[in-house]
């Protein structure tokens, strides 16, 4: 449970996308996981029995009505496994029964800013039908005893409250949405199990050595149910579902993004002192191009200048002519 609930988790840091999703009114799927729990014996000569916590599997289907304001009914079918497991001295009794839980959850699912992951709390009235079961019993006088569950030794129907809290995520693709949510509660059962016949002292299947009392006060199922979900939404679209983007560890909206050409120049200055350097070096960068070019200036006019006085003027050289042969005049 502790992993998928971290998986969870780890989805929801990790949308890279501002995307805008429908929010549908029908959600329905399966669930599955454990029930652990036990009967407690509410009269006080049932204080000398140590209980044993017993798990047993939960299954079944669920479907879900949405609102826009975060309230949301869910009413769902399982099976589901109880037990007890008692001991005393010698005298050891286990009991099993399996059963149709029928439930109608009133759920209201909160918002995470920034992201898709929901927390949800739920309170439920519970129906518990028992299908079958069995009750060992042994002690040193009377041997071991095994026996099929009945109405004999329980009561069929069971009425309680279940009361719980859920993480909630959707996962969306190319044209399909899936829904997983993890979920911690616990049942209190409110009917007495005990059977008539057990009240009455005609069966007894819990302490036939005590001189075969009847079945005294209440018995009530009490136990911890966890459990995974899995669903598709479907229907009516009733909002949307905003999925941000994630940048640099930190959610931005759209009126706090930066400037990109600012980002691409600064993309390596993470750290404050290697901004400073560059922009040192830059600022040095600058003073030494200002001075090469007030260098190149100045001897630009300085050659633009007129020679100073008192320097001869140079005349060009005289053509050097051939020399005239005599004999050939």
């Amino acid at each position: 449970m502790t992993a998928a609930l971290a998986f969870v988790m780890l989805l929801s840091y990790g949308a890279s996308a501002q995307v805008e999703h429908p929010l549908q009114m029908f959600c329905g799927g399966v669930k599955a996981g454990v029930s652990m729990g036990d009967y407690r014996l509410t009269a006080p000569i049932y204080y000398v029995y140590h209980h044993k916590m017993t798990v047993n599997a939960v299954a079944g289907a669920w479907l879900q009505f949405r609102t826009k304001v975060g309230f949301s009914l869910r009413p769902e079918v399982a099976y589901a496994g109880k037990g007890a497991d008692l001991e005393w001295e010698d005298v050891h009794y286990r009991l099993r029964a399996n059963c149709i839980d029928t439930r109608l959850g009133l759920l209201y699912n909160f918002t995470i800013k920034k992201t898709l992951l929901s927390p949800y709390i739920i309170a439920a009235p519970v129906w518990n039908v028992v299908m079958d079961g069995g009750v060992e019993y042994t002690d040193y006088y009377t041997g071991d005893i095994a026996m099929q569950l009945s109405r004999s030794s329980m009561r069929t129907h069971d009425f309680g409250i279940f009361c719980g809290a859920g993480l909630e995520y959707p996962i969306y693709g190319f044209g399909w949405t899936i829904i997983l949510s993890g979920e911690v509660g616990y049942n209190w059962g409110f009917s007495n199990s005990f059977s008539r016949r057990e009240q009455s002292g005609d069966v007894t299947v819990l302490n036939p050595s005590l001189d075969q009392l009847p079945a005294l006060d209440q018995r009530l199922s009490r136990g911890l149910e966890v459990t995974l979900r899995m669903g598709v939404p479907f229907g009516k679209e009733i909002g949307h579902v905003m999925q941000h983007q994630k940048k640099d560890d930190l959610w931005l909206d759209d009126d706090e993004d930066e400037d990109d050409g600012f980002m691409e120049d600064e993309e390596d200055e993470d750290d404050e002192e290697v901004v400073k350097s560059k922009r040192k070096k830059k600022d040095k960068n600058k003073g030494e191009e200002s001075w090469e070019t007030k260098k190149n200036y100045l001897d630009v006019e300085a050659s633009d200048e007129e020679e100073p006085e008192g320097e001869p003027e140079q005349t060009p050289a005289p053509e050097e002519t051939e020399p005239v042969n005599k004999s050939e005049q």
